[in-house]
């Protein structure tokens, strides 16, 4: 779950720090030959980490399906957030996980 941390964290650094894309490391690497770089970071990276922990294709295949449609149907009402949450952080990271979702799990 590491890497899909920082892929989902990594964005706000970007976005809101101004620090380029290209310049932002994973802290776990992944792929077969552990690639670190935020940019360089695709799925078939992902399903190679999966296989190295005996996760199947299939499997991860599955995984990969039922987080995007999670994510797909994620919403949320201001309402219910916490009143000290800041929505300018919520709504960096949730821009940057659409961003990675497309990449990553399409």
């Amino acid at each position: 779950m590491t890497p899909s941390y920082d892929v989902m964290s990594g964005y706000f650094l970007h976005a809101r720090e101004k620090r380029g894309i290209q310049k932002l490391k994973l802290a776990m690497g992944a792929g077969n030959s552990n690639h670190y770089n935020f940019d360089k970071i695709w799925k078939r990276h992902y399903q190679e980490t999966a296989s190295k922990c005996l996760i199947s294709r299939e499997e991860f295949e599955r995984i990969c399906a039922e987080v995007k449609t999670s994510f797909d149907r994620f919403n949320y009402k201001a309402s219910e957030l916490d009143k000290d949450l800041n929505t300018t952080t919520l709504e960096l990271i949730i821009e940057g996980m659409n961003k990675r979702m497309k990449r990553i799990l399409t």
